[in-house]
């Protein structure tokens, strides 16, 4: 049975000169000081914030590693070596068969700041802690609500939140846990940051949720964060139990439900799976999937516009060779700026010989296209500008007069007849055998 009091040894964190240890019972040992040194409960900076720790209670519990528990209080302090003011933080240390006989006396500490200060003065030799028997009922939706909350954020490895109105709640969860969960509960009440090393908790007005954790709230009305689990809680209970059923046996058959109805024993599944909290990246995702949508949207359109493109109609390639095949834009004066053109005579003068050159360029220019000839700029050993204005064919003309030829029926000239060179050169048949006869006679002579 346990004792109307406990001795408890005394820590005390302050500054003088910078924060450290300003004060400690002889039973603290180096490692407890080297953790409470570097417990944190957020910072009170301002001499506002720094008064109200009288009224407002910011605390804290939780099992060291040296296996014993620590309570904690922030208390204001005096003003340091620059006159600053100050806070203290002053930890009671209790053996773990006495944290239970301490959770009764929990809404004391946080209601009497004259104890912490009495705490405070007799630190070197340790402060008596009334015992007080652990009194809730676990049946309380509003209890049963906090217990839901605790097992979503140890789960999920995130802070959860109560309104500070609320904070005595967070005591009767801590009285209602099974002495093996009690343990593991790390709870404080008004904290001034989420960094504080605590899984339920309130937080003090105006203190910010933004941290290395999500924060949760209780959950709504009508649903659970651990639906199965707090349900078959609730129904064990409902039962008779003085406290929650352990963690380990509400993992192992919080699954579904077990009820019994006379000689029978049914198993109704739960309504909720366990819901996650609402973590930084989940709320970003909108923004992701929004942009992966509008890239994709721009890629799509790209894509058609660039299929929808027609092609360069002087590019195509020519079905006969396969080479590209140039289509040379009209002159200025309508004519034709082929190559079968600027390869054309310039002794053409009369109309009837003008025509039937016309005519063989246009044969020249035909067949050049058919078999790929390119404009000169673009073809090596193409005729010059100079050539062409001489008279003097280059072998791709040479080539596209052969063809113009075989083309007319080998005498040059569309339907026989003559072109050009001919028609200047050439003879009628009878003054050509009449002049050779006037050349024998003058031999004979």
């Amino acid at each position: 049975m346990a004792s109307a009091v406990i001795q408890a040894d005394t820590h005390v964190f302050g500054s003088t000169s910078g924060y450290k240890t300003v004060a400690a019972s002889r039973g603290v040992r180096d490692d407890e000081k080297r953790e409470l040194e570097s417990f944190q409960f957020g910072e009170a900076s301002t001499a506002d914030r720094i008064a109200r720790l009288e009224t407002h209670a910011v605390m804290t519990g939780r099992a060291l590693r040296s296996g014993r528990f620590a309570i904690s209080r922030m208390m204001p302090a005096g003003v340091d070596d620059a006159g600053r003011p100050t806070i203290e933080v002053i930890t009671l240390i209790v053996e773990p068969r006495d944290y239970g006989s301490c959770i009764g006396s929990l809404e004391l500490f946080a209601a009497d700041p004259g104890f912490w200060r009495a705490a405070r003065a007799s630190a070197a030799a340790g402060t008596a802690v009334p015992a007080r028997a652990a009194s809730a009922d676990p049946r309380d939706p509003q209890v049963l609500r906090v217990f839901d909350l605790w097992r979503a954020a140890v789960r999920f490895g995130a802070l959860g939140v109560v309104p500070e109105a609320q904070s005595s709640d967070v005591f009767r969860l801590v009285a209602s846990l099974d002495p093996s969960d009690r343990a593991r509960c790390r709870w404080g009440i008004g904290l001034l940051s989420v960094s504080a090393p605590a899984d339920i908790c309130s937080l003090a007005s105006g203190t910010s949720t933004h941290g290395a954790r999500d924060v949760m709230r209780p959950a709504q009305p009508g649903s659970w964060h651990c639906g199965g689990e707090t349900e078959y809680a609730a129904f064990r209970v409902s039962s008779g139990l003085r406290s929650f059923p352990t963690v380990a046996d509400i993992e192992q058959n919080g699954r579904s439900l077990v009820v019994e109805a006379g000689q029978t024993e049914m198993r109704a599944p739960t309504r909720t799976a366990v819901t996650r909290p609402a973590s930084r990246e989940r709320r970003l995702m909108p923004f992701a999937i929004g942009s992966a949508v509008l890239s994709t949207v721009v890629l799509g359109v790209a894509i058609t516009m660039y299929a929808g493109r027609r092609p360069d109609p002087r590019l195509a390639p020519s079905s006969d060779t396969g080479a590209p095949k140039v289509t040379e834009a009209p002159n200025a004066d309508g004519g034709d700026s082929s190559l079968g053109s600027r390869l054309r005579k310039p002794e053409a003068a009369d109309a009837s010989a003008g025509g039937a050159g016309i005519g063989d360029d246009k044969s020249a220019t035909g067949s050049q296209a058919e078999t790929g000839a390119l404009d000169p700029a673009r073809t090596p050993n193409a005729p010059s500008a100079k050539d062409a204005s001489t008279g003097e064919t280059s072998e791709a003309g040479d080539s596209a007069a052969k063809l113009s030829n075989d083309d007319s029926g080998g005498d040059g000239s569309p339907h026989g007849s003559p072109t050009k060179e001919q028609g200047e050169s050439a003879v009628p048949e009878g003054e050509a055998d009449s002049g050779n006869e006037g050349q024998a006679d003058n031999a004979k002579a």
